[in-house]
């Protein structure tokens, strides 16, 4: 079950904690904050929404990055802009908030493919550099993002990091390199085995890990 807040009247809504079973995954102090910034919405203090939010999305906290992206798409609480808007929308799509989806979408087609290939790039760092702190939960974001949110997939990275992930036992991982895996020709992905082994083994933790 969701706790929806609506705005405006429009077919977009804002969330307040996600499904219970999400919330189970929150920290108390967590829960309080979507509950404030929830009130806040209500009250109209956007700004002080888009504050509490802001701090929530930069916890990979699918539902805050979602309400972000709504209200930088919107305007609320601060000034509109789609490049913010798309940053976090594509972000709380590749964490599985499918509502995420259709905002993206309008939010990509109103600014440039400059600007999107920048908020690409922005993703792409922040995604990497997670996986380099030891953030497994970043690998299929990555994989995803390769596949499913470039204008044309690159879909030899996609299998790299679905092969890692699958590797490690991430779910969804295997279906995902499957479909990427058809994409490519013999040649291409045995390059792709090859640049899934040496990045797993550059990345220390998941070997480790494997090995015990």
């Amino acid at each position: 079950m969701k706790y929806f807040i609506g705005v405006f009247f429009t077919v977009f809504t804002l969330v307040s904690a996600g499904p219970i079973d999400a919330q189970a995954r929150l920290t108390p102090e967590q829960v309080v904050k979507f509950r404030q910034a929830a009130l806040a919405a209500r009250q109209n203090n956007y700004v002080l929404a888009v504050d509490i939010y802001e701090t929530l999305a930069e916890l990979d906290l699918v539902d805050a990055q979602y309400n972000l992206a709504f209200l930088f798409e919107s305007g609320l609480g601060r000034p509109q802009n789609f490049k913010v808007g798309l940053y976090w929308a594509w972000l709380a799509q590749l964490g599985g908030e499918a509502r995420a989806i259709t905002l993206a979408e309008t939010l990509n087609e109103n600014v440039t493919e400059g600007v999107a290939k920048d908020v690409i790039g922005l993703l792409t760092a922040r995604l990497t550099k997670q996986i380099e702190n030891g953030r497994k939960d970043a690998i299929l974001k990555l994989a995803n993002l390769y596949y499913s949110i470039l204008p044309e997939p690159d879909y030899i990275n996609a299998y790299i990091w679905f092969a890692i992930g699958q590797a490690v036992g991430l779910p969804d991982a295997a279906q995902g390199g499957m479909a990427a895996r058809k994409e490519l020709d013999a040649e291409k992905l045995v390059e792709a085995q090859a640049s899934a082994s040496a990045m797993f083994d550059k990345l220390d933790y998941l070997s480790k890990a494997a090995k015990n």
